[in-house]
This record gives structure tokens, C-alpha cells and sequence, in this order.
């Protein structure tokens, strides 16, 4: 007899959802790295008239770190969405749906079917560039507004998953 696959096997995130995580980030090194780079052209511009000469050079090398450091923060924003990706876990049993994240911080939420309310399929911006989808399930307590989702899956995938946990309320109630 075979052993059974979990739910992250048999229906996968899509690696697309790695790059949701990346992009966003970049934009926001991106943006808030080109904020303070603007401020310090603005200051640096105001004071130019009485810097030195011989500080232009240590000046122009801390630009060029800081856009490195730039660099450095979008690269190291890939590599943990590609570790976050990785360590992303869900399965589901007869009685119980359980979600596992993260890497330092690590969530886990093992939710009784039957608990759950609703389960319904959203996208947000992001996933309806990359094609992918979003499981929420519900249940009464706050947690599972915070925790209970799958997120990253495709289309097809987004439809088994709510189809095989409403076949297991139904078969609850």
C-alpha cells in the first residue's frame, strides 16, 4: 500500500509565488532606497559649495555602498522567499486542515473541519499578474483570519482545495 501525499505535494504553490514576494520587495527597497538617496542628494547638493575636495571621493564611495547595500537587501529578499517557499506546508487528514509557515517565526494552524465556516478564492494585484490564487478558509476565532489561507496555488488548484474542505464540512454536518 502507498502512502499518501500531502496536500502541498499533490496540489503545489506555484513558484510564480515566489516572485510575488520578491517583486514587492524590490519595489519597496526601490522605492523608500530611492527616498533616502533623494534626501541625501538634497542635502548633499545644498552643502556641495563647502565640501572639500578631498571629501567628493569618500562621498562617492558611500553612494556607490549604499546602492550596493540596495542590491544586497533585494538579493537577500529572493533567497527568503525562496526559503519561505520551501518550508511552506498544508495537508489535511479526516478531521483536521493544518497550515505550517515561515522560517524564523514559524505559524502553524490546525483547523478542525468542523469549525470551518466558509472557504472562499481571492486574488489581490499581485496574483492576478502572476496567475495565482488565494484559499481562505473561516472559522469563529480570529486566528484563522490571520493564518488560515493558502495562498499561491493556481486556478485549478484553488478549486480543488476549496472543493475537497467544503466535501469535508458537508460530511461533518
Amino acid at each position: 500500500m502507498s502512502e499518501r501525499l500531502p496536500l502541498r505535494k499533490t496540489i503545489p504553490l506555484r513558484r510564480r509565488k515566489i516572485l510575488k514576494g520578491s517583486l514587492w520587495n524590490a519595489l519597496l527597497v526601490l522605492f523608500f532606497g530611492g527616498i533616502v538617496t533623494l534626501i541625501g542628494k538634497l542635502i548633499l547638493d545644498t552643502m556641495a559649495p563647502r565640501i572639500p575636495d578631498r571629501l567628493i571621493h569618500p562621498i562617492n564611495v558611500t553612494v556607490a555602498l549604499w546602492f550596493v547595500f540596495l542590491l544586497v537587501l533585494m538579493f537577500w529578499r529572493m533567497v527568503y522567499q525562496y526559503i519561505y517557499f520551501m518550508s511552506y506546508y498544508y495537508d489535511a487528514d479526516e478531521e483536521n486542515l493544518t497550515v505550517r509557515k515561515g522560517i524564523i517565526t514559524k505559524r502553524e494552524i490546525i483547523i478542525p473541519f468542523k469549525r470551518i465556516t466558509d472557504v472562499y478564492i481571492d486574488q489581490d494585484l499581485w496574483d492576478v499578474t502572476l496567475g495565482i490564487y488565494d484559499v481562505h478558509i473561516s472559522t469563529p476565532t480570529q486566528e484563522s483570519g490571520l493564518f488560515a489561507h493558502i495562498d499561491g496555488v493556481d486556478r485549478e488548484g484553488a478549486l480543488k482545495l476549496r472543493k475537497m474542505i467544503l466535501e469535508k464540512i458537508s460530511k461533518d454536518h
